[in-house]
């Protein structure tokens, strides 16, 4: 039974490392897209608004990574587990809310973003 509880750590450590290497990438296209934005004039303000969008997927990214790494891999909370669960859920939920919300359609002209299934339809 402890190889089994081995093994979800290293699955964590996976998806952990998976999620902040995803975060890094989006760091680095939302750089981008900002010095595509500053070069062009054309579309500036929409760009730099997409830019902005891109990097607080990132930061949401990092944020789960964060999470699994501190509840599933390290797992030294003192709390009870009751509470560990309760702190679980909502860091979870806020990161779900903020990826949906993130990714609703703007109130600028000519701008918006795909929604995502799990999403639906939210109101801007």
């Amino acid at each position: 039974m402890r190889w089994l509880i081995h093994l979800f750590a290293v699955i964590y450590s996976a998806v952990a490392l998976i999620f902040a290497t995803a975060a890094v990438v989006l760091v680095g296209l939302a750089v981008r897209t900002l010095w595509n934005a500053l070069r062009d004039s054309q579309h500036q303000a929409s760009e730099v608004i997409e830019s902005i969008g891109i990097l607080a997927v990132a930061l949401v990214a990092l944020e789960i990574a964060q999470t699994v790494v501190e509840e599933e891999v390290v797992r030294r909370a003192q709390i009870s587990a009751p509470t560990r669960v309760r702190r679980y859920l909502s860091r979870f939920l806020v990161v779900v809310v903020v990826a949906c919300r993130s990714n609703t359609s703007s109130p600028w002209s000519g701008f918006s973003m795909r929604i995502p299934a799990c999403c639906g339809a939210l109101p801007p």
